[in-house]
């Protein structure tokens, strides 16, 4: 917790004040959504308050919908070969912020083909069709500096209807397992033979959150980075109290209509050394760092389109380091609190699982 100033005496009571009141706030009081007008209350007049459909055809459903779905469900209807969805009005987010996202979709019983999808306009993850109604969640990032994003649920090339209800966003914390000698190791980390290594799967629940993730300066598609000219995803690679020796990284494009992906390395984030290109012709592959970079007690590893260019996309990203101590094999992990409501008046965070 970030504990307010008080005697030092006073501390160990703050803590447990702060403990009881983040398990108080989790029990006693409804989750704290963002989402505007969560169960598509119909306004005077008609129409959904809140939301605003892109176009092709679409309609509130309130009467008469699955009652899985209830009070009320927004649904969208394809042909097969386009896309569209409801929309809310541009809603404030924090900068960097961790939330999740949740809905109930179903799927009527002639749809096929294509996907479902949800997040933010830029954060987004596709959903498999289902017919029978069924709860989706997912975890992710906003971009950094990113501060208002508008909440979408929409079909992409399905060809009948699919229905929605209940969404909601709601902001979490994310704490992480402690390793050998108190470091922090995340989902997608572990610590074999000397080694340590990041591979994350971008398709898990936390989407593109990770531990050692500093900046995300790039869209977000289910299981892949979105880059366009500017576009720019740095991590962070950070082993107290252990240094680095030496190490390597594997990356993919999986997907390429134009432009560079460049990969530079740093010691301090400010100083940047030149480590691989990528592109249409050469989508990939694994490198190693300089040796003029080690040893290290950090790296920072930065993917960016810096020119021109109509994007790519990037759905591989490994980093595996030689370590300057032998240590117990150990295997990250991450975990979520979802925040239940919050009060200006308190500082409370995660000070353990």
């Amino acid at each position: 917790p970030r504990e307010p100033d008080v005697p030092s005496g006073s501390r160990r009571f703050t803590r447990r004040l702060l403990a009881a009141t983040t398990l108080a706030i989790t029990a006693l009081v409804q989750a704290q959504n963002l989402v505007p007008n969560p169960d598509f209350a119909e306004r005077p007049g008609g129409g959904t308050d809140g939301w605003q459909l892109s176009g092709g055809n679409g309609r509130r459903q309130g009467a008469g919908v699955d009652p899985a779905l209830r009070p009320a469900a927004l649904s969208v209807e394809g042909n097969g070969r386009d896309s569209n969805l409801w929309r809310t009005e541009e809603i404030g987010l924090a900068s960097g912020g961790l939330y999740r996202m949740s809905f109930a979709r179903r799927r009527g019983a002639e749809a096929s083909g294509g996907t479902a999808f949800a997040g933010l306009g830029r954060v987004s993850r596709d959903f498999p069709l289902a017919e029978s109604a069924a709860e989706y969640e997912f975890i992710f990032a906003v971009p950094t500096y990113v501060r208002s994003d508008f909440v979408r649920l929409g079909q992409w090339e399905v060809k009948g209807v699919l229905e929605f209800a209940r969404p909601t966003l709601t902001p979490v914390l994310a704490r992480h397992a402690t390793g050998p000698g108190g470091m922090e190791l995340g989902e997608a980390e572990s610590i074999r033979d000397g080694r340590y290594r990041f591979a994350p799967d971008l398709n898990w629940r936390g989407a593109n959150y990770h531990r050692p993730l500093i900046t995300s300066r790039a869209g977000f598609n289910s299981n892949r980075w979105l880059f366009s000219p500017g576009a720019e995803v740095v991590y962070r690679f950070q082993l107290a109290p252990v240094t680095q020796r030496q190490a390597w990284l594997r990356t993919s494009i999986n997907h390429h209509t134009g432009g560079t992906l460049q990969i530079d390395a740093s010691r301090d984030g400010a100083n940047w050394v030149r480590v691989a290109d990528y592109d249409g012709a050469r989508r990939g592959g694994r490198v190693e760092l300089p040796a003029t970079l080690f040893p290290a007690e950090q790296v920072f590893v930065r993917l960016a389109q810096p020119a021109a260019g109509a994007g790519f996309q990037v759905d591989t990203f490994e980093y595996e380091a030689t370590l300057s101590a032998m240590l117990p094999e150990t295997e990250g992990a991450t975990h979520f609190l979802e925040l239940r409501e919050r009060s200006p008046r308190l500082a409370v965070g995660w000070d353990g699982l």
